[in-house]
């Protein structure tokens, strides 16, 4: 019994020494990372395709599309790897699942290969530091998830009525600044802050901002309630 087990473990071991060698080419590593805002870089790495070989990267905007929104191609390094970056996917007033594809004609099988990754993107979000406080003092506001390197308009529609309107401008890297008494505040890559100082007369009650992007469908917003000092 113990021959015959033997021997069926040489054969297999025979049959895996000869599958094609395609099949362990062409590999597509999960991207990183797997989820992000519209401000994220997103990095695919290959390995094991043709040396030197054309690749054409595919872009969806969502997982489901057929056709692809963009597409770019280059080449593999000679060892027959690649690394891809994504940056400032196409992002929507709500969260997407996107997905990018890597296509290949090796011309050692003499077909092409493609291997496909999803990955995650959030909607663009804001928010009030601190979500609220006394008249008189300062309040942070902050965005994320917006493309790098633009400017911003802020919708500040007061509780009597009156609609502010206001601009800042996104980082095309992320960093610590100074938040004042707040201390350093993180800013991500397409992420951006506006210092607002209230004053003890300014109307009580539930402000709102509006914050878009005006050449892109991101938007976001954010509340803040402002009452009376104790």
């Amino acid at each position: 019994m113990r021959a015959r087990t033997l021997a069926l473990a040489l054969a297999a071991a025979a049959l895996g020494a000869t599958a094609p060698a395609e099949a362990m080419a062409h590999s597509l590593a999960p991207p990183s990372p797997l989820a992000g805002d519209g401000g994220s870089v997103f990095t695919f790495q290959g390995r094991a395709w043709q040396p030197g070989g054309a690749v054409q990267a595919q872009y969806y905007r969502r997982a489901t599309d057929r056709r692809p929104f963009r597409r770019r191609n280059f080449r593999a390094s000679a060892s027959g790897r690649f690394t891809f970056r994504l940056v400032d996917p196409w992002f929507y007033d709500t969260g997407r699942l996107q997905r990018m594809c890597f296509a290949q004609l090796d011309t050692r099988f003499g077909r092409t290969f493609r291997k496909c990754k999803a990955f995650y993107v959030a909607p663009a979000s804001a928010y009030f530091m601190p979500a609220d406080g006394e008249a008189g003092q300062v309040f942070i506001l902050v965005a994320t998830g917006f493309e790098a390197g633009r400017t911003l308009t802020i919708q500040l529609t007061r509780p009597d009525g009156p609609i502010e309107t206001y601009t800042m401008r996104t980082r095309r890297s992320p960093a610590l600044v100074a938040g004042g008494e707040f201390g350093p505040v993180f800013v991500p890559r397409g992420g951006a802050f506006r210092r607002f100082q209230s004053t003890p007369t300014d109307p009580l009650g539930l402000y709102t901002a509006f914050v878009f992007q005006p050449d892109a469908p991101a938007r976001a917003r954010a509340a803040l309630i402002v009452r009376a000092p104790d």
